[in-house]
C-alpha cells in the first residue's frame, strides 16, 4: 500500500472535510426514534463515511509511521516503552483533573493544556521512577540497565 499513501492522505482529508460539514446538520434523534418523515440518506451516508474514514486514517497512520518512524531514535523508544504505562494510569488522572477544573471559569484551551500536562508529566515521571528499571518494567519490556 506504500505507493498509494499520498492518494489515501488526500482522500481521507477530502472525506473528513465532507464529514465535518455534515456533522452540524445531523439530528441524532433519528437514531433513537426513526420516523418516515425524516430523510434517512444523510445518516446512512454519514455512517458509511465514518467507516471509510476510520479505515483510511488507520492505514494512513500505519503507513506514515512505517515510513518516518522506523529509524532508531532514543526518544521514540522511550515513548514506545512508556506508552502502555501511560495508557494504564492516564484515565484516573484525567478524570481527577477535569473534576478539579470544573468550578474554574478559565478558557477551555487553558483547561485542556492543564489536563494534558497534568496527566503526561506525572505519567512519565512515575514510569521512570516506578516502572522502567523495576521488575514491573522487566515484565513489560525486558530487563534494562540503569544508565
Amino acid at each position: 500500500l506504500q505507493p498509494y499513501t499520498l492518494g489515501m492522505v488526500v482522500g481521507s482529508l477530502v472525506l473528513f472535510a465532507i464529514y465535518y460539514q455534515l456533522m452540524p446538520t445531523l439530528d441524532t434523534r433519528i437514531f433513537l426514534a426513526p420516523s418516515t418523515s425524516t430523510a434517512l440518506w444523510p445518516y446512512v451516508f454519514t455512517c458509511i463515511l465514518t467507516a471509510y474514514l476510520s479505515v483510511l486514517l488507520t492505514i494512513v497512520s500505519l503507513l506514515l509511521g512505517k515510513r518516518y518512524l522506523q529509524q532508531k531514535n532514543a526518544f521514540l523508544s522511550f515513548t514506545s516503552d512508556a506508552s502502555y504505562w501511560i495508557y494504564l494510569v492516564h484515565l484516573p488522572l484525567v478524570v481527577l483533573l477535569q473534576t478539579w477544573l470544573i468550578p474554574f471559569s478559565w478558557s477551555v484551551w487553558f483547561k485542556l493544556w492543564i489536563t494534558l500536562l497534568g496527566t503526561l508529566l506525572p505519567s512519565l515521571l512515575t514510569y521512570v521512577v516506578l516502572v522502567r528499571y523495576t521488575p514491573l518494567g522487566w515484565m513489560l519490556h525486558g530487563r534494562r540497565r540503569f544508565p
